[in-house]
């Protein structure tokens, strides 16, 4: 037992140590080949073991070459998804944004919303830190609002809006999930319509008489949906 907990804790060591090597020369290209740099970046598939600080000074070296040089923008975009595979929250967040701004393709616009959508879920549902909470979440809603001036990314969302919905819900702080709903019925289209009306009566039967201002907003939010669904109707 010893020995394994020994072979262990050296096979740890020897991969941090492997990583913050490559790190360092990382670093070093950055300065004195930035080519080199680039292509290292293009084809490297092992971003999860630099540590979330390093995983966000790549994403910004990215956006300030690409920000040079626009050209170079598809090329990086594997690294992205890597990123938003591998990365904690708030690089999968940054790499969410980078995304978007690397690529106007409508499969990597929607990878990004989904990764945006992954992190209110797991951010609500499984962390205590109720400030983290509210901070993060409101930060993917702004992204989602700026997206929506957007003609492009805002037919997109709209796509998306019944899997927004779903998670909006477990979003703890009542005025940051209010600010979503009132998000989500901007975006509904005529297809989603009825779906969404069926969510959010849901909702409505799961919330508590004594949680007034959250059952009257949600109301509201239902009359309002069942107001969009008349017009498509008609």
């Amino acid at each position: 037992s010893s020995s394994r907990s020994s072979t262990s804790s050296s096979s740890s060591s020897s991969s941090s140590s492997s990583s913050s090597t490559k790190w360092e020369a990382f670093k070093i290209l950055c300065h004195t080949n930035q080519e080199k740099a680039l292509s290292y970046l293009s084809t490297c598939k092992d971003f999860y073991g630099f540590g979330f600080v390093r995983q966000l000074d790549i994403i910004n070296f990215i956006h300030r070459v690409c920000h040079q040089n626009p050209s170079e923008k598809s090329r990086f975009i594997p690294c992205m998804n890597i990123l938003l595979k591998y990365g904690p929250p708030i690089v999968r967040y940054e790499a969410a944004g980078t995304l978007v701004t690397l690529s106007d393709d409508p499969d990597d616009v929607k990878i990004a919303i989904s990764a945006y959508i992954g992190i209110i879920f797991k951010e609500s549902m499984f962390h205590d830190n109720f400030i983290i909470d509210v901070r993060i979440t409101g930060m993917v809603l702004k992204r989602f609002v700026d997206m929506s001036h957007s003609p492009g990314h805002k037919k997109i969302l709209a796509e998306q809006v019944v899997e927004i919905l779903r998670d909006v819900f477990c979003i703890k702080d009542l005025e940051v999930k209010m600010k979503f709903l009132s998000l989500a019925m901007e975006l509904v289209n005529s297809r989603d319509i009825k779906e969404v009306v069926l969510i959010i009566k849901e909702e409505i039967n799961k919330t508590s008489e004594s949680n007034e201002a959250t059952k009257q907003f949600l109301d509201n939010t239902l009359q309002c949906a069942y107001k969009k669904q008349t017009e498509k109707i008609k």
